[in-house]
């Protein structure tokens, strides 16, 4: 352990104390709900102040976003809370279509020959490198294919979705990537299973060398000496037999070592270590007919039916060769092979030599691996087949069943036996080898084991002995696309579901990932201690059919896909959810009526305001790290993001695509590569057309610069531009928390310890340096006593006036800052803006006319500060008059979570979920009313019962006039008691008072009026309802 002075010297150091409290914060930190509620600004009364007013505040309506999150505070832990806000939301009249749902979406109108039509209407630009069309002739033609099913701001809508440069044309690629990214939208991108697996006893002891699926569903299982299993898709057993031949002389059974179903022809085909393929029926396991007499035994077999009746039968064996037998007339040849004499009186036999002859049937060999064949499969839409080994030169080979000079080779083997006398009895080939441009080999250390192959995705999965899953492209054999890891041994079996876009990869260990194909993200991931399937791995299937994965082991387990029912009522315990992870950010699109929130697992998610619809979301945006603030650009087209990996990303938010990566160049870093620069905000700035730049800062302590010209375009990634001389000499010396930016080009940085910088944007100079005294009888509750300021925000004053408070700052101390950055900087106000001894102030906003400051706290309070006038003359000794929002939630109408199943129209106040409470604010002894919970002194234990007698007198009170009921002396004691207990308790600072209290985000916007509900006359407000939300039928 290390001595106290060294531990000074680690907590000395704020990157590492970040690293500390973003621990402890990952841990603790869950999603609990996200509200919404509406408030009038002439609900906001001034409490008693000495100050004169000299202005009333607009009586407005006012909505406030609120992004709940718990956290288990502890120390300073609260400080890595951050928040962002979006102002001047444009009123609910102007927005493009109310009840925007999925289904309406212009997108969903596309068809195919829509789009067909669409592409023939661009034309080659000036340039002549490309197709384009321009905004006005996109919404002519599309209006004439679509006609009045669509609405002139819907086609405005998409040209800006894709045209997110802002330049006024669209190319057909942009319009094609658009399109396609936004059909993969709707592919499922969570998956759950109903756990434990479902599980049966095998009715044998033997092992299981195949499971397939018949086409109703049903899974038929056959093992290794023969016994054929019918099985239902919940693992009932519905009849079984032994298929190998009853020969009593035999000590053991035969060796069974692959077989498949031909449903085409009603038959099973099953390999066996005798070299023979034999036929029975799959209806009365009658035996049919075999085909004997092969060079080597068939260990993997696979079959594919053609038109015209025609097949193709392909197996693999121990020397590493490809057999594959083509079939013409199978029917016939079938019913001629039946009528053979029976080997050892149990089935018609015809050896392979006999049946060659035969013009309909075609037998080649090719010799391909130099190891055992894992498995092989026939690609009926290229006409070629593929097949893996674990031998590393030739792990997986893609290659033709006949050679493209074997119509040579046929003709002069015809010319030369055409009259032998053998001619009746074909002679075989011997083994060949593929020409180089027949066959496309790939390389892979250890081999491949298993591989799925999707011609329409144009995918190929392998996985093998060194635990890497690779996707391939199956036409570059020299490197992978991608390459997924996670799997601690090796991968047994990998499946690609184009139906769900989903890849299935299973490892000898019985672990079970499942893949988003898109992003390659792991979606989920099922361990032995979930599943609880025993024993060793023989064989696994995914059914496409039932949504089940089977395995087989000395059980036939089933583990299926939980899949989602229909939207239905919330019960009183399924709180709704925007994210599985806590949300970190949140923007407010008012070209497209988005609402857009991020999580700290790394996914972005787009909704309606509307009616609160989810639209789209991609994942995996700065890989496993979070997602740590965001920002639009100046078209509101494009989506910046910053994360804990150190980099800014530009997407188009719309279709998922990343657009640029900005990050820092690894030997101008300041930290190693295991410990990032974490981006803790970023503003984007336009100083005129051509001059567009992103700025972020963070855990490097500097102002980091990026260029965002249409030169820049040219390159995926780009680095920063040359740092500010004064910002390398004189500027932060610790972690900076959060940037703003003025009208008149002035740029505020805040940092950790306290300091806030105002620089000149043109020149880089610093124009005045900020730093806060400590208030009077301030008690520090931190170790460092929270010096960290998270949120800046500029007062822009038209005409502007050099004696008003320009900045406003939450920090430090808990305190809320007005200062004028003018004369080397002053401090005008410094008020404390949290009710609760040992709060912080975690957030600010503005109203848009710059009369009402919002700010939350860490006990989940929100505070509307009336500063119209405030400090605009001189110094203020006093805080602007407060009314805390959170209190008056039961007056308002609460509109919802995003998430929720219930979807509202923000025009119709009967469609919003008032008169509910949010969850939160129910279950928070802080928000209850004042004489329950908000009493500003600590009372005595005898003061305590005298008043919890009092509110039980007028419980019970009221509750004698509508019913004349009485309590017993037990109940009354235990009712007492425990109000008692909560009375005191509540006033006590624990940390599940906190874990209910934090908002991360705080978003403030204007809306028009929207009428109040209307209470129909037949009802009555109930008088012993604390909360004036309950009602009951007047009485005649």
């Amino acid at each position: 352990m290390l001595p106290l002075s060294n531990l000074e010297k680690v907590r000395a150091s704020p990157a590492n104390e970040r690293r500390q409290s973003d621990s402890a914060f990952n841990t603790t930190l869950r999603l609990e709900t996200d509200l919404e509620v509406h408030e009038y600004k002439d609900l906001i009364k001034p409490k008693p102040n000495p100050r004169p007013r000299t202005a009333s505040v607009d009586q407005k309506w006012h909505m406030v976003k609120m992004v709940k999150s718990d956290v288990q505070l502890a120390n300073a832990t609260w400080r890595r809370v951050t928040v962002k806000f979006i102002n001047d939301m444009i009123p609910p009249d102007n927005l493009l279509y109310p009840g925007h749902l999925a289904k309406e979406k212009i997108e969903n109108k596309l068809s195919i020959e829509v789009l067909k039509e669409l592409g023939k209407s661009f034309r080659l630009s000036k340039k002549k490198s490309y197709l384009e069309i321009n905004a006005e002739d996109f919404k002519r033609v599309l209006k004439q294919l679509l006609g009045n099913v669509v609405k002139e701001a819907e086609i405005n809508a998409l040209f800006m979705k894709v045209d997110f440069n802002a330049v006024g044309s669209i190319t057909l690629n942009q319009f094609c990537t658009y399109v396609h990214l936004i059909y993969q939208d709707f592919f499922p991108k969570t998956i759950t299973f109903l756990l434990p697996a479902r599980g049966e006893p095998l009715p044998h002891r033997e092992p299981i060398c195949r499971l397939c699926e018949n086409h109703n569903g049903t899974l038929i299982t056959c093992s290794e000496h023969g016994i054929v299993s019918f099985w239902s898709s919940m693992s009932t057993l519905r009849k079984k037999k032994r298929i190998v031949s009853p020969n009593p002389e035999r000590r053991t059974p035969k060796w069974i070592t692959d077989f498949l179903i031909m449903s085409k022809y009603n038959k099973l085909m099953v390999g066996t270590g005798n070299r023979e393929i034999q036929f029975f029926e799959i209806s009365s396991f009658h035996p049919y007919c075999q085909i004997s007499n092969f060079e080597s035994i068939p260990l993997r077999l696979d079959y594919a039916a053609m038109p015209d009746d025609q097949c193709v039968i392909i197996f693999g064996d121990m020397d590493g060769q490809i057999n594959i037998l083509s079939i013409k007339s199978v029917g016939e040849c079938l019913r001629l092979w039946k009528k053979k004499p029976k080997h050892e009186n149990f089935i018609a036999s015809v050896s392979l030599r006999s049946i060659i002859s035969n013009p309909n049937i075609r037998f080649v060999c090719w010799t391909v691996h130099e190891d055992w064949v894992q498995q092989v499969k026939y690609c009926p839409q290229i006409k070629q087949v593929i097949s893996c080994s674990n031998d590393a030169n030739s792990a997986l080979v893609i290659g033709c069943t006949i050679s493209s000079v074997d119509v040579e080779q046929q003709m002069k083997f015809v010319k030369e036996n055409s009259f032998s006398k053998n001619s009746l009895i074909g002679e075989l080939e011997p083994p060949r080898t593929r020409s180089e441009h027949d066959q496309t080999t790939f390389k892979v250390h250890k081999g491949v084991k298993c591989f799925d192959f999707n011609k329409k995705k144009n995918i190929l999965v392998t996985g093998g002995m060194d635990r890497l899953i690779r996707i391939w492209n199956p036409y570059v054999p020299g490197k992978p696309t991608d390459i997924l890891h996670g799997h601690s041994a090796p991968i047994f079996y990998v499946y690609y579901s184009e139906e769900d876009n989903w890849i299935f990869s299973v490892s000898s260990d019985k672990c079970i990932k499942v893949w988003n194909a898109t992003d390659y993200s792991c979606i989920n991931t099922v361990r032995p201690k979930s599943h609880l399937i025993h024993g060793d791995l023989s064989t696994v299937y995914y059914s496409n059919l039932s949504k089940t994965l089977a395995f087989t082991t000395n059980v036939l387990a089933t583990l299926s896909i939980k899949i989602k029912s229909k939207p239905c009522l919330l019960s009183l315990f399924d709180i709704a959810t925007s994210h599985s992870d806590p949300v970190t950010s949140i923007k407010y699109n008012k070209i497209f009526k988005h609402i857009v929130t991020s999580s700290e697992g790394s996914e972005v998610k787009v909704w309606d305001v509307v009616s609160g619809s989810f639209i789209s979301q991609f994942g995996h945006a700065h890989g496993e790290k979070a997602i740590t603030c965001m920002n639009f650009d100046e078209s509101l087209r494009r989506l910046i993001t910053g994360g804990q990996d150190g980099n800014v990303k530009i997407w188009n938010y719309n279709s998922g695509l990343c657009l640029k990566e900005l990050t820092k160049k690894k030997k101008e870093e300041l930290i190693d590569e295991c410990d990032p620069a974490e981006i803790c905000d970023l503003i984007y700035i336009e100083m005129n057309r051509r001059s567009k730049y992103v700025v972020a800062v963070g855990w490097d302590q500097r102002i980091n610069i990026y260029e965002d010209n249409f030169d820049s375009t040219v390159h995926f990634v780009h680095h920063p531009s040359k740092n500010w001389e004064e910002d390398l000499k004189n500027g932060h010396t610790e972690e900076i928390l959060c940037i703003a930016q003025s009208a008149s080009h002035m740029l505020a940085t805040a940092s950790y310890d306290g300091e806030i910088i105002v620089w000149k944007l043109m020149s880089g100079h610093i124009f005045c340096h900020l730093r806060a005294p400590m208030p009077f009888e301030y008690q520090n509750v931190s170790i460092d006593g929270d010096l960290s300021i998270k949120k800046l925000l500029f007062i822009d004053y038209k005409p502007s006036n050099p004696c008003k408070a320009q900045l406003i700052s939450n920090g430090p101390y808990s305190c809320i800052h007005f200062w004028n950055i003018f004369n080397d900087g002053q401090l005008l106000a410094q008020f404390s803006a949290c009710q609760k001894k040992g709060a912080m102030v975690t957030s600010m906003a503005l109203n848009s006319s710059n009369t009402v400051l919002f700010s939350t706290d860490t006990f989940g309070f929100i505070y509307a500060w009336d500063i119209d006038g405030y400090c605009g003359v001189k110094a203020e000794e006093y805080p602007p008059p407060c009314l805390y929002l959170k209190h008056l939630i039961n007056k308002n109408k609460f509109i919802g979570v995003f998430g929720q199943n219930n979807l509202w129209n923000i025009h119709k106040p009967e469609t919003f979920e008032h008169p509910l409470i949010p969850f939160d604010v129910l279950t928070d002894a802080l928000s209850l009313p004042e004489y329950i919970s908000l009493i500003p002194k600590e009372p005595d234990e005898s003061e305590a019962t005298n008043n919890v007698e009092t509110n039980y007198q007028i419980l019970s009170s009221t509750s004698s006039k509508e019913a004349d009921v009485s309590l017993h002396d037990e109940l009354k004691a235990e009712l007492i008691q425990g109000l008692k207990a909560m009375r005191i308790d509540s006033r006590k600072v624990h940390a599940s008072d906190t874990v209910n209290g934090i908002y991360k985000i705080l978003h403030y916007h204007e809306l028009n009026k929207i009428p109040d509900l209307e209470i129909p006359s037949c009802l009555m407000r109930r008088k012993d309802d604390i909360f004036g939300t309950d009602f009951e039928y007047m009485k005649d």
